[in-house]
């Protein structure tokens, strides 16, 4: 007879990803960069609203966004990203727990087209 033993598992929920956006040694880019993403997913981005964060590492001065503590929830994110931010890309970083969007939280990407019409890109994680 076999007995099952739950093991507990202590979890550092500042510990994720987010998108990086810029990296450069020119701080009035990041600051353009980040108010240009703030813009961008305001009017752009409904599910989900990502925070910015600039801030300085020697010797570059570095934009992130969003907060996730799945990576493929990041890359997912990053897709929508890159079709305005064509360098972006995802980095391990410290996370803000209480900004990180729940496992059914669905982002979706509004692109108004020269038609007129409106073109949705969504994602929704699946839980496993």
């Amino acid at each position: 007879q076999k007995i099952k033993k739950e093991r507990e598992v202590e979890v550092d929920l500042t510990k994720g990803y987010r998108i990086q956006v810029y990296s450069g040694q020119d701080v009035f880019e990041a600051d353009t960069i980040a108010s240009r993403f703030r813009a961008w997913s305001d009017t752009t981005i409904t599910g989900y609203q990502a925070e910015t964060y600039t801030f300085f590492k020697t010797p570059y001065y570095r934009v992130h966004v969003g907060d996730f503590h799945s990576r493929d929830r990041a890359l997912s994110f990053s897709k929508l990203v890159k079709r305005f931010f064509r360098d972006a890309w995802v980095v391990y970083d410290t996370v803000n727990p209480y900004l990180v969007p729940d496992e059914t939280t669905k982002i979706i990407l509004q692109e108004l087209q020269k038609s007129g019409t409106i073109l949705l890109y969504s994602y929704q994680s699946c839980t496993q």
